[in-house]
């Protein structure tokens, strides 16, 4: 599945994980866990339409959600998030991608949590 590459990719850039550690997770976070930290999953997935074949490429989008008590820090690591998802391609934790691109982002303030968040979104184009 995309979220093996995604976690992947994230839990490999070594300035992401100087900023969070080992807090990635796949969809939600742990309610104890203290920021920062981020959750990544997939928001939809659109296979590309054939007549008469199954899909060749499938475009996923992901969001990754960040999640931390400054706003500075959590726009440092929404940067570093970009830095290790945009663009890259290839065979990624078993998963044939052929693009990962930066769509969107917007910040707002989680008042049960009382932190910042940002929340990106990606479209992942790779084979099913």
């Amino acid at each position: 599945m995309i979220g093996n590459s995604i976690y992947s990719l994230l839990s490999g850039h070594a300035a992401l994980t100087a900023l969070v550690g080992t807090k990635i997770y796949p969809v939600q976070a742990p309610q104890a866990v203290e920021e920062p930290f981020l959750v990544y999953g997939i928001s939809k997935t659109q296979p590309e339409e054939t007549k008469a074949n199954a899909s060749a490429e499938d475009w996923v989008t992901v969001l990754v959600d960040v999640y931390a008590k400054n706003y500075d820090v959590m726009h440092s690591i929404t940067r570093e998030v970009r830095t290790a998802l945009d663009k890259q391609s290839g065979t990624i934790a078993g998963n044939s991608i052929s693009d990962i691109v930066f769509q969107d982002f917007n910040d707002a303030w989680e008042s049960d949590r009382e932190s910042y968040t940002g929340v990106s979104e990606y479209l992942v184009i790779s084979t099913p």
